[in-house]
């Protein structure tokens, strides 16, 4: 699973590849994906942060 972070002067959500956790139960992972995932456009549509989500100044791991 990739997480995005809010990110300055990105116009959309940066992922986050730093996770290193390893994934015990694929198929568990693969329905809460396929139940939870975001639709593309709704992805596309997103142009700035809600108001009060923290962004971070530069790509790079999550604090």
């Amino acid at each position: 699973m990739i997480t995005f972070n809010w990110v300055e002067n990105w116009e959309q959500p940066f992922p986050d590849f730093m996770n290193h956790k390893v994934c015990r139960n694929f198929d568990a992972l693969l329905d809460w994906v396929n139940r939870k995932s975001m639709d593309p456009k709704v992805f596309q549509k997103m142009q700035k942060p809600p108001p009060g989500w923290p962004v971070m100044p530069e790509p790079g791991p999550a604090p």
